[in-house]
């Protein structure tokens, strides 16, 4: 698991470096950023942020006694047109990826769904 960046300069930066240092989430240069790529469940999703469009991206974990904890990995732009705030995120689970919109709003506003934090 893991993440990179390419940035506008044509520099990037990986979570995890070879010399086995690891890059923060904070360390990401926003005012360069270009693309987003995460590796996860033996895929890898990639977000271009062209357009003035901002980075999403949320790891949440549901813990429940006696059952292994699931993980799910929110990742998308977001960004604002003529005052709206306007999103795509995808919800990147073990078994599924969903394309929806904002975060609490549609299919993911069910409280089952906030149980991850």
């Amino acid at each position: 698991m893991g993440w990179k960046v390419e940035y506008s300069d044509g520099s990037s930066l990986a979570q995890y470096n070879e010399d086995g240092t690891v890059n923060t989430y904070r360390d990401i240069d926003r005012e360069k950023l270009v693309s987003f790529s995460l590796s996860v469940f033996n895929n890898t999703y990639t977000v271009s942020l062209e357009d003035g469009r901002r980075l999403i991206y949320r790891q949440r974990v549901k813990v429940s006694p006696g059952k292994p904890d699931e993980v799910i990995y929110l990742l998308g732009w977001q960004k604002t047109v003529r005052g709206e705030n306007i999103q795509s995120i995808l919800f990147i689970s073990k078994d599924e990826v969903i394309s929806a919109g904002r975060w609490g709003q549609g299919m993911f506003s069910a409280p089952s769904f906030f149980e991850y934090e």
